[in-house]
């Protein structure tokens, strides 16, 4: 049986489906190629969007330090008496302003507690309720007393300073127990934002000691009864995971901040020549930090 000839009419439909349909192909090639090379180029937007908001929240906060926090208790420049560590804990970006070591005064209480649960775990100490009690009391009142009790009768002398060692905490040492004499004299008790940063990330992660021993820990912050610092710089309702620190010269905050848009710390140390104003400024620090992130 003969074929019909195709006419050149038909022969041109022809051929104009086939590109038509090879064209296609090739769109849809182009563009399954492209959709992961367009999500990772839009992370990296994100990145750097994040980093030039940390970046410039830094300059904001150095700034205002310099320009109207008091000096230093020796009276050198406001730079040298303030640290500052902010972490975003969303997009993991951060900066420190000081990197050095501060006089801790209470804040050193954060590390005796980490280590009172490490211990329990090693089973080294029993966990019982009355040295519960004693960790409540010196994280939710800051009790000196029960910090001394706690330390003495039951960790033992040099197990907060092993634990810091063990777990990274380069700069912080602790030398003698709380609320006896002149916590900023040659041998008070030392540490630093970013040490204490790093401890309070732990602790909301789940890693600091185990689960459940983070957990517990994180209850105590939050039931924390001291909130003039930087829980007085957020907006009322927003709940503050914090421990201060306040001796003489010395007036220091650290905090877990559980903003609206996005989780942080924030850790302010300072050892100035007015405690009362520092005081202000510490609260001033963190509606700087609250408002820029969230």
């Amino acid at each position: 049986m003969a074929l019909e000839p195709i006419s050149y009419q038909e022969r041109g439909v022809k051929i104009m489906k086939w590109k038509v349909k090879t064209l296609i192909f090739v769109l849809l090639a182009i563009l399954a190629l492209q959709a992961p090379m367009t999500s990772q180029a839009a992370k990296k937007v994100r990145k750097s969007s994040a980093t030039v908001k940390m970046e410039r929240l830094e300059k904001k906060v150095s700034k205002y330090i310099k320009s109207s926090c008091p000096i230093s208790a020796n009276g050198q420049k406001a730079s040298t008496a303030w640290s500052v560590y902010v972490k975003d804990l969303k997009t993991k970006k951060s900066f420190t302003i000081n990197k050095k070591s501060f006089f801790s005064a209470s804040t050193i209480k954060l590390y005796a507690m980490a280590a009172a649960y490490d211990k329990a775990k090693k089973g080294k100490l029993a966990m019982n309720s009355s040295i519960e009690s004693l960790i409540n009391s010196m994280i939710t009142v800051s009790s000196n007393d029960a910090f001394n009790t706690l330390f003495y009768k039951y960790l033992g002398k040099g197990t907060v300073n092993k634990f810091c060692k063990a777990n990274g905490y380069k700069k912080t040492q602790q030398y003698r127990p709380c609320g006896v004499g002149d916590e900023s004299g040659p041998k008070g008790n030392k540490t630093s934002a970013a040490d204490c940063g790093m401890l309070l990330e732990k602790i909301y992660r789940g890693k600091m000691v185990s689960r459940a021993a983070s957990q517990k820990m994180l209850n105590y912050l939050k039931r924390q009864t001291i909130r003039t610092k930087i829980p007085r710089g957020v907006p009322y309702g927003i709940q503050v995971a914090n421990k201060t620190g306040e001796d003489g010269t010395i007036q220091n905050d650290v905090a877990i901040v559980y903003g609206k848009k996005t989780t942080y710390i924030i850790c302010v140390f300072s050892n100035t020549n007015n405690p009362g104003r520092a005081y202000n400024c510490i609260a001033e620090i963190s509606r700087m930090v609250y408002n820029a992130l969230n």
